[in-house]
């Protein structure tokens, strides 16, 4: 959701400025200055700030908002199913962005408004927040040095069947180098249960889009160099979905043993999470497996009426059905 400071990312509207802007467009049948141009690009599913969605940064009231406009070819109802999911996960014990879907007064367009966590409200406007993505944190655009040293970090694990860069880029890594952002050892081991508890999310709506740039920390304390993690975004269940889930990024790692090689698991199913739990994000067992069940028993019995709550029909909710299948 968030990437390089690009000009259409520092435009920041007022929603009636906004809506004033459409209004002229829609009144001219074109967009002429670059302004209107990136209104009609959010609108009509062209322009993005650092995602494949196109979204704007609208002001209410003093505080920011992102606001994500379905792109061509999804279905007009996109919003809804994330804004119901970011709420869902809420109730699952997660913190998650705050939002609402936002119907224009146009009656055709709809958008998810978000609250900018990484903006907070200041004397004649706003402030930013330290924001770092995930990719960024594993260093992930570092680049062997060499050919030489590529193949001998492929040769290291090429008989295991994984690579050390597909462990590099693994929530067990993630959750590796968060201590180096998240201060003492108990701010460490809170990040790292509350990022289990969004691995168990991600699976059981079976959102795979989880990589490493839909994760990040916020600054907490800019002087005491602290940081946390970044409030849940982009969590969108799929109307087809696979009935093992595979998550973009991989959360268990085995160790090689005399008898076994190493092993690094994607596919998400109860047994590995409740594993990875106790090896990688500081749970125990036993409390692993009560907020899996509690967690999984949540979303069977309110995820129709999640999604209900945002305005969408029954025979659009239908078609996600399987997304919410109980895990094996």
């Amino acid at each position: 959701m968030f990437g390089e400071l690009t000009d259409e990312r520092l435009l920041v509207l007022d929603v009636d400025e906004f809506l004033s802007i459409l209004n002229d467009i829609k009144a001219r049948g074109l967009a002429v200055t670059d302004v209107q141009e990136q209104v009609l690009d959010a609108v009509e599913n062209g322009t993005s700030l650092g995602g494949t969605k196109p979204k704007l940064t609208l002001s209410s009231h003093g505080q920011q908002y992102l606001a994500k406009f379905p792109a061509k070819g999804d279905s007009p109802w996109l919003p809804h199913v994330e804004a119901a999911m970011l709420k869902l996960a809420r109730r699952c014990g997660i913190d998650a962005c705050q939002c609402e879907v936002w119907r224009l007064p146009d009656g055709r367009n709809r958008a998810l408004l978000l609250k900018r966590f990484d903006r907070s409200p200041v004397a004649g406007g706003s402030g930013c927040i330290g924001f770092v993505s995930a990719h960024s944190v594993m260093r992930l655009d570092r680049q062997p040095t060499s050919a030489a040293q590529a193949d001998a970090r492929l040769l290291a694990f090429g008989t295991q069947g994984i690579t050390t860069d597909s462990l590099r880029k693994s929530y067990v890594a993630f959750a590796d180098a968060m201590a180096r952002w998240c201060g003492g050892r108990d701010a460490h081991r809170e990040a790292r249960r509350e990022l289990w508890r969004r691995i168990v999310f991600n699976a059981l709506i079976r959102n795979a889009d989880d990589h490493a740039r839909n994760h990040g920390l916020l600054c907490a304390d800019m002087a005491a160099k602290r940081w946390q993690l970044a409030p849940a975004y982009d969590l969108v269940a799929p109307a087809l979905a696979r009935e093992t889930p595979n998550l973009a990024l991989a959360y268990l790692y085995i160790r090689p043993t005399a008898r076994q090689g190493a092993r690094l698991v994607w596919a998400a199913t109860l047994a590995d999470l409740l594993l990875a739990a106790e090896l990688h994000y500081g749970y125990s067992r036993e409390e692993a497996r009560a907020y899996l069940q509690g967690t999984q028993d949540l979303i069977q019995s309110a995820w129709r009426s999640a999604l209900r709550s945002e305005g969408m029909p029954e025979h659009e909710i239908d078609r996600y059905r399987a997304s919410f299948s109980p895990l094996a």
